[in-house]
């Protein structure tokens, strides 16, 4: 006999609820709950409403495996569907009368046209443009395949336009651009491909005709505009009352592209307050791209909805997956199974009433306590791979459960579970590294002892693993009594006693004085590693010693707030408050060699106390001459932020260290990761929270994200007064144009070009932002069109600055009768501030064109003949920086 003799799960049942991919009337299988009628009440006002606190875009979030997309494809349906369509869902399923009067009469005047994506649509989505074109895309695509259509054209229909009248040889384009050819082989194969709105083929063809040979520029339409378009020839056309876009799995798309998705999507919502067009966004957590700042601001333009998975939501949900193949029998068998867990099912519901018992019993076979822990799985640790859901419909879960016949003289228990999401245990290991260390650590020690231990060992690890998880909570705690609880009416039950007393005796898991298996500490040898924390302590006795456990990578996530957004190549030196005025005095002096860097100290506390201490300390130490061009940045986020982040590190460490001694591998991976994760997780609370910047006399609070933009605006200009980025106009330019690197190009144009519109014609590609080196903020000219300085350039203008600089030095040369010298020696103090000069595209730049006066003014000694603007190139690139350099290398000490 086996349970799926009378029970299975239905041929349509899905794990996940595919919004693209319904099948049939599946979605009216949904059981309405309370989260539900406030998510379909919010809707309602949203859609109906003229009150603009209402009438808003809707977003709607929560783990994977809570019914999401399930309960937001039935508003879906409730507010697109034909009338007759949803009127027995209708009226069968929305009990609250007041919610159902409302539905109605919304639905008796109006209904909208829904437009429904998923994450980036199979990686079609991977930057702005490709976002915009897809969901033109799919709006054109939905209406056509609802046999409706709009004369509103898309980019695809627009681009279809011009090559169908263009008199340019398009073929002979195709021939010429071999990345277009991997496309389309004619003209004609890209209409064609066009014409199915294929994004890859538009986009190459924009790439490709855009280039300077052809100059043709598709103008993108704005999508916004766009959308008000569409939906007003929606409505005119009587197609609907509104448009709706549904979004599931949006934080896929928001993780991928990383910029401007904010502004968009805030854009595309407030045309929610004028016209009916929604947005309906689907997402299970907040996007690691974005600063909660960012989001938050986003999101106001939304009605923001958390989605959790209650207790009874699980249990209803779960069991309306159940489908009973013989009524009679299930029940029989139910009854027999379940009622002599009446006690226990009161102790769970805590005797909330006898709905929530029936809904317990109703999930038989799986044993009460295990239907109780599906609730707190379902909300804390679903994910895309691991749902209660998907529990349901896996062979190594319920499905292969009824299908074996072993089991069915058993319910369904805790070790099931156990096994199952195991996976998703070992993907958080500051969570959970301590019960799963555990279970490697015992698993075959366990086995050995035979089925009923391992069945407990694995009830026990679950229980330690909810109490990680969730609130506290009498029910989750691994108690002597919950533990028999987890098993009761198994038949080992009369073992029980003999099971818990034996892990406690021989440590498997020991019971604290409590009577809880509480798993706290690594089952190693406690004098070795009460030795090994005390030396954990001495070696990572401050935050920079910590930060050093993976020094490498640590370091680099730091530096990476900074290094990839500043304008100017960035120095850094990572410093702890625990040091005193003169240790930090040393470390400073020794870290900053370069004088061309922005020097940036990082700071970081233990403690709030030893923060606070610090502050004092700083504010003297930045407002003195020899640390005037150094940014002191204190971090708020300290290391020991709740009284055992520390202990836990140290113990973590010395676990590690006696576990490598023990050859308990398994237990040593586990700890080093612990320790390290801990690390990451306070490093990421670092990043992501506020910091103090000393700056000489000043000194500003702000959050770490925005720190670059910060020292790029407001200190950057103060250092290096005389440098390209000092100039407000050149700060927005890309990053490529300020890395370090030799740029042959940049030096070229500035010395051989004959006039301002030559050079301007040149700095093309990467350089094209070097060409408003000709302008001052004010986007006046500063050369005239024969390249020469005007006389009223403004003095604060970097080719202002460096031409005097570069004269000046020259002339004291000439002054002083000096035949021969060395042009790299001299020039020397424009590395330093004000000016800053290494070898970038826009410094090079800025010296080249202070060079250009002296072209064939000057004799090289080692060509015998004046220095030509080729030659004078070469010597920027090749000599000048070089010798720059070295001597720079020589008076540090070192070598380069």
């Amino acid at each position: 006999m086996k349970y799926s003799d009378f029970i299975t799960l239905p041929n349509y049942f899905k794990s996940f609820y595919n919004l693209q991919d319904e099948v049939a009337d599946y979605w009216k299988q949904f059981v309405p709950t309370r989260q539900f009628t406030d998510l379909l009440s919010t809707t309602i006002d949203a859609v109906s409403s003229n009150i603009p606190e209402k009438k808003k875009s809707i977003w709607i979030k929560g783990t994977y495996g809570t019914g999401k997309s399930h309960a937001s494809a039935v508003i879906k349906h409730l507010i697109c569907n034909n009338l007759n369509e949803i009127a027995d869902y209708i009226e069968d399923r929305i009990l609250l009368a007041d919610l159902k009067s409302r539905l109605l009469r919304f639905r008796q005047n109006k209904h909208f046209f829904p437009i429904v994506l998923k994450g980036t649509e199979d990686g079609k989505i991977y930057d702005m443009r490709s976002f915009l074109l897809t969901l033109e895309r799919i709006i054109k695509e939905s209406l056509r395949k609802a046999g409706k259509t709009i004369t509103v054209k898309s980019d695809y229909e627009r681009a279809i336009e011009y090559l169908e009248t263009t008199p340019i040889d398009i073929n002979a384009i195709i021939a010429n651009e071999p990345e277009l050819r991997c496309y389309a082989k004619s003209k004609d194969d890209i209409i064609k491909k066009l014409r199915t709105s294929d994004t890859d083929i538009y986009l190459a063809l924009e790439e490709a005709l855009a280039k300077p040979q052809y100059s043709v520029h598709f103008t993108s339409s704005d999508i916004v505009k766009w959308l008000s378009e569409v939906e007003k020839e929606i409505v005119s056309g009587k197609i609907a009352d509104g448009l709706i876009i549904i979004w599931d799995e949006f934080t896929s798309v928001m993780d991928t592209i990383t910029g401007g998705m904010t502004n968009m999507i805030q854009n595309i919502a407030e045309l929610t307050g004028n016209q009916n067009i929604y947005l309906y966004l689907i997402s299970h957590k907040n996007s690691s791209a974005y600063t909660e700042e960012d989001i938050r601001k986003m999101e106001d333009r939304f009605h923001k909805v958390q989605y959790d998975m209650e207790a009874l939501t699980t249990y209803r949900i779960m069991a309306a997956s159940i489908r009973k193949l013989d009524e009679t029998q299930y029940e029989q068998c139910r009854r027999d199974r379940m009622d002599k867990h009446a006690a226990l099912i009161s102790y769970l519901t805590e005797n909330d009433s006898q709905q929530t018992t029936k809904d317990i019993k109703d999930l038989f076979p799986f044993h009460p306590y295990s239907a109780f822990i599906c609730s707190s799985i379902a909300n804390q640790i679903g994910s895309a791979n691991r749902t209660v859901m998907k529990f349901l419909n896996d062979e190594n879960g319920f499905k292969g459960f009824i299908e074996d016949e072993n089991t069915y003289n058993n319910l369904l228990t805790a070790d099931k579970l156990w096994d199952y999401f195991l996976e998703e245990f070992l993907k958080s290991s500051e969570k959970y590294g301590i019960v799963t260390q555990t279970f490697y650590d015992r698993e075959k020690t366990v086995a050995e002892l035979g089925l009923p231990y391992q069945k407990v060992f694995k009830g026990i690890l679950l229980l330690n693993a909810m109490i990680r998880m969730v609130e506290d909570r009498e029910q989750r705690k691994p108690s002597t009594k919950n533990i028999k609880y987890l098993f009761e009416g198994e038949y080992f039950e009369n073992q029980l006693d003999e099971i818990l007393n034996y892990f406690d005796a021989n440590q498997i898991i020991q019971r604290d004085p409590s009577g809880n298996f509480l798993i706290a500490f690594a089952s190693l040898p406690q004098n070795e590693i009460n030795v090994a924390i005390e030396r954990a302590k001495s070696k990572y006795s401050d935050t920079i010693k910590i930060i050093g456990y993976d020094q490498t990578q640590n370091e680099t996530s730091l530096k990476n707030l900074l290094v990839d957004s500043l304008l100017r190549q960035p120095a850094f030196d990572f410093l702890s408050c625990s040091y005193d005025n003169y240790l930090l005095r040393s470390y400073i002096k020794t870290a900053f060699k370069e004088p061309h860097t922005l020097n940036v100290a990082l700071i970081f506390a233990m403690d709030i106390a030893e923060r606070n201490k610090m502050q004092k300390t700083l504010k003297e130490l930045a407002n003195t001459d020899d640390y005037k061009n150094v940014i002191f940045v204190l971090f708020d986020e300290v290391f020991e932020n709740n009284g055992r982040q520390k202990s836990r590190f140290y113990h973590y460490v010395a676990t590690t260290d006696v576990a490598r001694n023990h050859n308990s591998s398994e237990q040593q991976k586990v700890n080093d990761k612990n320790a390290k994760d801990l690390i990451n997780q306070w490093i990421l609370s670092v990043k992501q929270g506020m910091v103090t910047v000393y700056f000489r006399d000043g000194q500003d609070t702000r959050n770490a994200n925005s720190l670059a933009k910060y020292i790029n605006e407001s200190i950057d200009n103060k250092i290096f007064s005389s440098a390209v980025d000092a100039m407000i106009s050149m700060r927005n330019r890309p990053m490529t144009f300020w890395r370090n690197q030799n740029s042959k190009n940049s030096a070229e144009v500035m010395l051989i070009s004959t006039s301002r519109d030559e050079a301007e014609r040149k700095f093309s590609g990467q350089y094209t932002p070097a060409k408003f080196l000709f302008k001052d903020d004010n986007d006046d000219y500063v050369v005239d069109a024969e390249l020469v300085l005007k006389p009223d350039a403004p003095d604060n203008h970097p080719l202002v600055q460096t031409q005097k600089e570069v004269d000046r030095i020259l002339s004291q040369i000439k002054r002083n009768n000096r035949s021969t010298f060395n042009l790299g020696a001299e020039l020397q103090p424009l590395t330093q501030p004000p000016f800053g000069l290494y070898s970038n595209i826009p410094n090079m730049a800025v010296l080249a064109f202070a060079l250009r006066k002296y072209v064939n003014e000057l004799n090289g000694v080692d060509l015998g003949t004046p220095i030509d603007s080729n030659n004078m190139r070469d010597k920027v690139l090749r000599y000048l920086f070089k010798t720059l350099k070295m001597l720079l290398s020589k008076r540090n000490g070192g070598t380069s």
